[in-house]
């Protein structure tokens, strides 16, 4: 008995019906592949482009003894530099904002003094077009005096008024300071109890 044998024609039709089958396999592949890089690529550029938090790590801080009301001086010169540049640097934009932070950092003696005047001061520099630019010349002096520290300062001081130049001279401030009570508005424990301009020594020059 003769077995059956299958013909050329249906060999034909089964190979390319697999070969069919493995195209589309193939195809699916590719096509998921092609996805799934889109969505890598996509995932970097956000992470690429998206803000990051900057974080800063400061040094190790050194050993050390803390004692109360002990102000080392270079946290004098430091509070004094800053309130004293603020306060001798303004414009008639700034001026209001100027005097409102030094009314912070004073005494309650030496506030009431300047409050006083502030008014009539400020309208000058208002009207005026008044502005003051003060640059140092020197590092500032710290001493310690009775009731707190003395703290000199000499440097440049320039008046404009509008675009004009109306004067500028070789100055010498000198600045006292008294440890306070921190409070929230003076957090420093510092506070400026009087600011003097004195006659500059020629030999300092």
């Amino acid at each position: 008995m003769k077995l059956p044998v299958r013909s050329q024609s249906t060999q034909f039709f089964e190979r390319y019906a697999a070969a069919e089958e493995a195209n589309i396999r193939l195809s699916f592949t590719v096509y998921l592949l092609g996805a799934i890089c889109v969505v890598l690529v996509a995932a970097c550029v956000i992470i690429a482009l998206r803000p990051r938090a900057v974080h800063y790590i400061p040094p190790m801080a050194q050993g050390g003894v803390s004692y109360p009301g002990n102000v080392p001086l270079a946290s004098v010169q430091s509070f004094s530099t800053a309130w004293f540049l603020d306060w001798m640097n303004y414009t008639p934009e700034t001026a209001a904002e100027v005097y409102a932070r030094a009314f912070k950092l004073m005494t309650p003696a030496f506030c009431a003094r300047i409050r006083a005047r502030s008014g009539e001061e400020l309208k000058k520099v208002t009207e005026g077009r008044i502005a003051s630019i003060f640059t140092l010349a020197r590092e500032p002096q710290v001493q310690e005096a009775a009731g707190g520290f003395k703290v000199i300062f000499e440097g440049d001081r320039a008046l404009y008024m509008g675009k004009e130049a109306m004067a500028s001279e070789r100055l010498k401030y000198v600045l006292r300071v008294a440890c306070v009570q921190p409070t929230e508005s003076d957090p420093y424990g510092l506070a400026v109890v009087d600011m003097n301009k004195e006659a500059r020594d020629e030999k300092n020059k």
